[in-house]
């Protein structure tokens, strides 16, 4: 069965002006699956890079990790960017493909974890990878989407508070 990943347009546009940045950056999309249908209810951002490479904050995976236990229903897909600056100075071909870096890391996870996901978005592309091909769809919303966003929003930023971090803006050059 292939997976329908559901994406709300206010978070597609998040990603274009995250892609739209000189510095990569990474983070997750998370769902919980319904059928074949995957709605996306939230945005976490986890690492901003540099021109070439990012890589995610301990902490920020502290966070998200808790949240997974404290709620097993929720699904991820691990996105980042190939930048504008990354683009740039690496040439056209990666503002349409994965890295062969980023191709062997997803290789990697995927023999861990079967239902593993990931996203690369860049200035022209939102790309996705799975064992099933799963395909994205940007829709306007979704039932229940609006709640569930703020619910996950509010238990990441609680999770953070009480392990001590900030959840303040990860800050990029545009």
């Amino acid at each position: 069965m292939v997976r329908k990943i559901l994406l709300p347009k206010e978070m597609d546009e998040k990603l274009d002006n995250l892609a739209g940045l000189v510095e990569e950056v990474n983070g997750i999309l998370l769902y919980k699956r319904m059928g074949d249908s995957c709605p996306v209810d939230g945005l976490f951002m986890t690492g901003v890079g540099n021109v070439g490479h990012v890589q995610a904050s301990p902490e920020r995976i502290e966070i998200a990790n808790k949240f997974f236990r404290r709620n097993p229903g929720y699904q991820f897909i691990k996105l980042h960017t190939h930048s504008k600056g990354t683009i740039r100075r690496f040439g056209n071909y990666y503002a349409r493909h994965f890295s062969q870096g980023d191709i062997d890391g997803i290789k990697e996870q995927l023999k861990h974890d079967r239902d593993f996901i990931a996203m690369l978005v860049t200035p022209e592309v939102k790309l996705l990878s799975g064992i099933d091909n799963p395909t994205l769809s940007v829709v306007e919303g979704f039932s229940g989407y609006q709640n569930r966003k703020s619910f996950v929003n509010q238990e990441l930023k609680t999770i953070a508070r009480n392990l001590g971090y900030n959840l303040g803006r990860l800050t990029a050059r545009k």
